[in-house]
């Protein structure tokens, strides 16, 4: 490369000036957790947990919009009450990072304090299935209901501004196939 920046002159040497390349596009990351795990539950999430991080590597993907960062918190801790209800879909321009004060995590230091524009909901399996089915079939069972959970996303579409809730499904299912789950795309 024949223009070199002087300014980054070191040694006697020049190093070429950095080309930084401007985009448009922003990759939303996806992330699906088990934050809260029963000690019933504690061997399905042992099970599903390759899938799920085989679903967040592959559909953290530019899929327009807005949203930046999609949370699904999947609850495997049967509710103690029957009010308990999973936590229907939000979106928030800017969440904090930071753990809440009083409970002695201000310990722990985040690389981020904020982040934006984020979709969080839960979903919460029928734990009677759960337990009434072959344990190598339940994150099978996993899989297909967080597929159909992302319906939600169609519905907020246009909050979303742009999201494609449609294409995010397809390469849902299409991750699934190839971990061995079959989805109902119907759904």
């Amino acid at each position: 490369m024949k223009t070199l920046n002087k300014s980054l002159e070191r040694d006697g040497s020049y190093l070429a000036a950095p080309q930084f390349i401007v985009s448009n596009t922003a990759i939303m990351k996806l992330s699906i957790n088990t934050s809260v795990v029963d000690w019933s539950m504690e061997s399905f999430e042992k099970a599903v947990r390759p899938h799920l991080d085989a679903l967040e590597k592959e559909l953290s993907s530019d899929y327009s919009g807005i949203m930046e960062n999609l949370w699904i918190d999947l609850e495997l801790c049967p509710p103690f009450t029957e009010s308990h209800k999973p936590y229907r879909f939000r979106f928030q321009k800017k969440v904090s990072m930071s753990p809440p004060k009083g409970l002695g995590l201000e310990v722990f230091q985040l690389d981020k304090e904020y982040e934006y524009n984020v979709g969080h909901y839960s979903v919460m399996p029928d734990y009677e299935a759960i337990r009434s089915m072959p344990e190598e079939d339940v994150p099978f069972y996993l899989l297909r209901i967080l597929y159909s959970s992302t319906a939600v996303l169609l519905e907020k579409k246009k909050r979303l501004q742009g999201f494609d809730a449609e294409r995010f499904r397809e390469d849902f299912a299409s991750c699934c196939k190839r971990l061995g789950c079959t989805i109902d795309t119907a759904n």
